[in-house]
């Protein structure tokens, strides 16, 4: 279901078959439920959506919803503004030329802006000069970003987008927004044994194989909301939590904002209460293997990172409960702090 425009997913029951199977043993492919991948106007109301036969270890496939980049080979770029003006941006650095053009004209690239007065700041890319490594934008900056601000081009992996009142049922995981969107909601959905909801970004090196004229890629989420989700652990098998995750793994480190306005509020999660000190399985090294609340979570072995008030800026989070107390292990600590977290603003 990928590359939707004003799409609406109604009332359905959706149930797939693990055939006791995963990608993470071998035995299977990548599979799931509802992708919606680099869609827009997306409406996902009141569905149910469940999995049979799931391996107990399962943990990097089966989502029930999701958005990821997938295979889609559009810029993904990451540099710093060596000169700018209302409507440009030049990086001289940049190795943009005949492959970045042709992708910049296919595909609906955009530019966001990471560091300075414009964090936080995005425009659509209508055009690319190679010759002076100049991309014009469909808008004025409001304010001008000052040089050497860093920026990310990249397409939205999903834009506009409500993710309301579902049902889901022993899912491997929930609802995984994976490399960041804009203006979505999740809000009012009720997980039993399906792990998480989860808005992540990632800052990695590109195959270039794939990308021969990038550096990076940086992701970011801007003006999403979580609430009124209850996320239920009664099996044991799986965590319950709700996390904002930023992954810095690029290998010179992690610069610039990663998630901009982000309201999380009036959530429930319900752990599984036998166990508080239970960790969970983590075949692939990269999931977190703990329940709760992570609203600043940033992990990776990048070496520098920025600080967490700089990754995450703006964002709220209140009147969030959990029914059991965990104990978080040390190793966790670090990665739950809510020291991101600014005064609330009001709901969208």
């Amino acid at each position: 279901m990928q590359q939707n425009t004003n799409l609406l997913l109604q009332g359905n029951t959706l149930t797939r078959d693990a055939e006791n199977k995963c990608m993470d043993n071998g035995t299977a492919i990548e599979s799931g439920g509802v992708e919606v991948s680099f869609s827009q106007n997306v409406q996902l109301l009141n569905n149910t959506i469940q999995t049979v036969n799931a391996p107990q270890n399962e943990a990097g496939d089966g989502e029930a919803i999701m958005s990821q980049q997938s295979n889609t080979q559009n810029v993904l770029d990451a540099g710093s503004v060596t000169a700018i003006t209302s409507t440009t941006v030049t990086d001289s650095e940049a190795l943009w030329g005949p492959v970045t053009a042709s992708r910049i004209s296919q595909f609906p690239e955009v530019i966001a802006i990471l560091t300075g007065s414009g964090t936080g700041e995005w425009r659509q890319i209508v055009g690319l000069n190679t010759n002076t490594k100049t991309l014009a934008i469909n808008q004025p900056w409001s304010p001008v970003p000052e040089v050497g601000s860093l920026y990310s081009v990249f397409v939205w992996t999903l834009m506009h987008a409500n993710i309301q009142g579902n049902t889901l049922n022993d899912n491997p995981n929930g609802i995984v927004l994976y490399d960041g969107c804009y203006d979505c909601t999740v809000q009012n959905n009720l997980l039993s044994n399906s792990r998480q909801i989860i808005l992540r970004t990632i800052d990695q090196p590109l195959n270039q194989n794939v990308y021969p004229e990038g550096r990076r890629v940086h992701e970011v989420a801007i003006d999403n909301t979580i609430i009124n989700n209850n996320v239920s652990n009664t099996t044991g098998q799986r965590p319950a939590y709700i996390a904002l995750d930023t992954e810095a793994f690029s290998a010179n480190g992690y610069k610039g904002m990663g998630m901009f306005n982000v309201q999380l509020g009036q959530n429930t999660i319900n752990p599984y209460s036998t166990d508080p000190n239970q960790t969970y399985p983590n075949p692939t090294q990269t999931e977190i293997t703990q329940e709760g609340y992570f609203p600043c979570f940033l992990y990776g072995p990048a070496a520098v990172k920025d600080p967490l008030t700089t990754v995450f800026q703006h964002i709220q989070f209140w009147n969030n409960s959990q029914t059991s107390k965990v104990a978080y292990r040390d190793a966790f600590l670090p990665l739950t702090t809510r020291r991101c977290v600014s005064a609330r603003l009001s709901l969208k």
